[in-house]
């Protein structure tokens, strides 16, 4: 696959879903590099996919991933995030990061396969008494993107946000 004109972003796709379904989002534990960060990796067919991570305590945390076919770079996405003032006084910090596997696992979009489903998640999540939501907005397609998540207080009888507890911006694509 040594022209990039000839990539499938159909493929391409599917094997995001998949790669981000096996590794962070998934619970697994990240592989130590020590002063290079965290990371995790997947490999399927001819694609493999590294996702390399660097966190303070996880907040805030900035990262990248990258696919490879045959040995070769070929699609990419930087990202960055923390939990707001608000999320870091949230009561059950672990429930949110939880929150954020579960949005990041329903993702079936191929075509926006960047980290959870577009618009705002259709489950909602009640922790105790409060709600929240997961959005996600991007623009572009996988070829270039950039988009910004965020897990905010759901207030169900107005249908409306409320603080924001998490935020993560991104962007990326073909490269």
């Amino acid at each position: 696959m040594a022209d990039k004109s000839k990539i499938n972003a159909e493929d391409l796709g599917k094997f995001l879903i998949e790669a981000k379904r096996n590794t962070w989002a998934s619970g697994k534990k990240a592989i130590n590099a020590g002063c290079d960060g965290k990371y995790f990796i997947f490999a399927k067919g001819p694609y493999f996919y590294k996702d390399s991570h660097h966190e303070d305590d996880p907040n805030p945390f900035i990262g990248q991933e990258i696919v490879s076919a045959d040995g070769m770079p070929i699609w990419g996405m930087n990202y960055y995030g923390k939990l707001t003032e608000e999320g870091k006084k949230y009561k059950d910090q672990k429930r949110l990061i939880d929150f954020l596997r579960e949005a990041l696992m329903a993702n079936e979009d191929i075509k926006t396969p960047f980290r959870g489903p577009t618009g705002h998640l259709p489950s909602k999540m009640r922790i105790g008494t409060e709600d929240i939501a997961y959005t996600n907005k991007s623009i572009g397609t996988i070829l270039r993107f950039k988009g910004i998540e965020a897990i905010r207080e759901f207030i169900p009888p107005t249908d409306s946000y409320g603080k924001m507890l998490y935020q993560l911006e991104y962007h990326g694509g073909i490269i």
